[in-house]
C-alpha cells in the first residue's frame, strides 16, 4: 500500500501534456517544414499512419465488442487466446503418412493439413483414417473426394463410438481459388452443387468445415494487406451468394467456412489485419442476415512465401517467428508456421522441427495463449484496425461492381 501511495505522489509531480502541447512543440521543431509530409506515413493503399496516438484517438472508432461477440474484433475466444499448431504435409501411402501424422502428434503439433496430389484408393483412405487419432487432433485434407470421405467419416464415427461433433478439421473446397490460379474457369455451378451437399452431408460434424477462402494466394503474388483482406471478402461473399442459392442460411454457411491468411512482415499491421478480418466478415454477415451472427467463422494463418530469402535462410527463422507472433496476437485459430527453407528445398527432419518448435515456445514459454486479445486498448493498433478495415471496405465494394 506505502508503494502504491508513493508511486501515485511521483505521478502527481508530472503535469499531463495536451495533444495541442504536443503539436505547438512538434511545429517548432519542423521549422516551417510540411508536418503531413515529414511525419504522416502513408501505405500504398492509402492507410495513413500518424506519428503518435493518444487516448482521444480511441473516442471516434466503431464499438469493437467483447471478446467473443460481435463485431469479433477482439477474437472469437473469451478465455484464452489458444490456438492450434498446425503442420501440413503430402499424403505418401496411408501407412507411411499416418506414421508421420502420429509422429507430429507426439512432437506436439494439434492440427495437420494432409494434401492429395493425385485421388486416394478408397481402401488406402479407410486405412489412413483408422490409424490416426481423429479424437485427438484436427485433419485438413486438400485434394480427396469429399463425398466419398463424408461417407468414410460416417462410417468411421458409427464404428469406433466418436461422436461426430469431436471430430475436428476441414475438406478444403476451394473451385474459386483453384480458378485465381489456373484461369481455368471450370464447371463452377456444379462446384458450388457440390459444396451446397457436403455442406448438408456435414450437417451433425458441427465442427467439421467443408470450403475455404484461400487468401494466401492474393498474399503470395504481391497483394498489400488490405488487397489481402477486401479480395477475401469478395471471394467469401461470392460463395455467400451461390449457396444462399442453393437452399442453405448464413449461419449454415458461415459455420463451414474458413478462412486462410498469409501474414507478412509488417507486425503491427500484420495483428491488426486480423482483427479487420473478423470486423469486416461479421458486417458483411449482419447485413446479409438482418441480425449480427453469434459466431465467426474459423481463421488459419499461414507465414509468408513471399517474404522468405534463399540467400540467408536461417533468416527466414526470425521473419516466420515474427509473423507467428503478430497472427497469434491477432487472434488466429490455427497457425502454420513455413519450413525455413521451403523456398528452395523439400521439408526436411531438421527444418519440420524447427517450424513447430516455434509455435511450441511462443505457446509453451511465452504465454501467448493466455491473454485474450492483448492488443486490445493499443492506440496505434486500433486505430490500424479501423483503418486497414476502411480501406478494405473499399476494395471489396469496388470488386463487387
Amino acid at each position: 500500500m506505502d508503494n502504491q501511495k508513493e508511486q501515485k505522489l511521483l505521478f502527481q509531480e508530472f503535469e499531463s501534456v495536451s495533444t495541442e502541447q504536443w503539436e505547438e512543440l512538434i511545429r517548432k521543431d519542423l521549422k516551417g517544414a510540411d508536418y503531413n509530409k515529414k511525419l504522416v506515413w502513408k501505405t500504398l493503399d492509402g492507410v495513413s499512419v500518424k506519428p503518435y496516438y493518444r487516448t482521444e484517438d480511441l473516442q471516434a472508432l466503431p464499438e469493437t465488442g467483447a471478446p467473443g461477440e460481435f463485431p469479433f474484433v477482439r477474437g472469437s475466444k473469451v478465455d484464452n487466446n489458444d490456438w492450434l499448431i498446425r503442420q501440413d504435409i503430402e499424403f505418401n501411402t496411408s501407412d507411411d503418412t499416418a506414421s508421420k501424422v502420429n509422429l507430429l502428434v507426439e512432437k506436439g503439433v494439434q492440427s495437420v493439413g494432409v494434401t492429395f496430389l493425385s485421388a486416394p484408393e478408397k481402401e488406402g483412405l479407410i486405412d489412413f483414417l483408422y490409424a490416426i487419432p481423429l479424437d485427438n487432433i484436427e485433419i485438413n485434407f486438400k485434394g480427396v473426394d469429399p463425398v466419398i470421405l463424408m461417407e468414410l467419416l460416417n462410417d468411421y464415427c458409427a464404428e469406433t463410438k466418436l461422436a461426430k461433433n469431436l471430430l475436428r478439421g476441414s475438406l478444403g473446397l476451394n473451385p474459386i481459388g483453384d480458378f485465381a490460379k489456373s484461369g481455368k474457369y471450370g464447371k463452377m455451378e456444379e462446384a458450388m452443387d457440390q459444396i451446397a451437399s457436403v455442406i448438408k452431408l456435414a450437417k451433425e460434424f458441427e465442427n467439421l468445415r467443408v470450403f475455404e477462402v484461400d487468401a494466401t494466394l492474393f498474399h503470395n503474388s504481391g497483394s498489400t494487406s488490405v488487397q489481402e483482406l477486401g479480395y477475401a471478402m469478395s471471394v467469401a461473399t461470392e460463395y455467400m451468394d451461390a449457396l444462399t442459392e442453393r437452399d442453405l442460411n448464413h449461419t449454415e454457411i458461415s459455420s463451414k467456412l474458413s478462412f486462410n491468411f498469409a501474414v507478412g512482415a509488417n507486425y503491427f499491421f500484420e495483428i491488426a489485419k486480423f482483427r479487420a478480418a473478423r470486423q469486416l466478415w461479421s458486417r458483411i454477415l449482419e447485413s446479409s442476415m438482418g441480425k449480427a451472427p453469434e459466431k465467426i467463422s474459423f481463421i488459419h494463418a499461414e507465414t509468408s512465401a513471399w517474404n522468405t530469402t534463399v540467400y540467408d535462410p536461417y533468416v527466414n527463422l526470425l521473419r516466420t517467428t515474427t509473423e507467428a507472433m503478430s497472427s497469434i496476437l491477432g487472434g488466429v485459430d490455427s497457425l502454420t508456421v513455413l519450413q525455413f527453407n521451403q523456398s528452395f528445398e523439400e521439408a526436411t527432419e531438421i527444418s519440420e522441427r524447427l517450424a513447430r518448435n516455434q509455435q511450441i515456445i511462443l505457446k509453451e514459454e511465452a504465454y501467448l495463449d493466455k491473454v485474450v486479445d492483448p492488443a486490445a486498448g493499443s492506440y496505434y493498433i486500433e486505430n490500424l484496425t479501423n483503418s486497414l478495415a476502411s480501406e478494405a471496405w473499399k476494395v471489396f465494394q469496388a470488386t463487387e461492381e
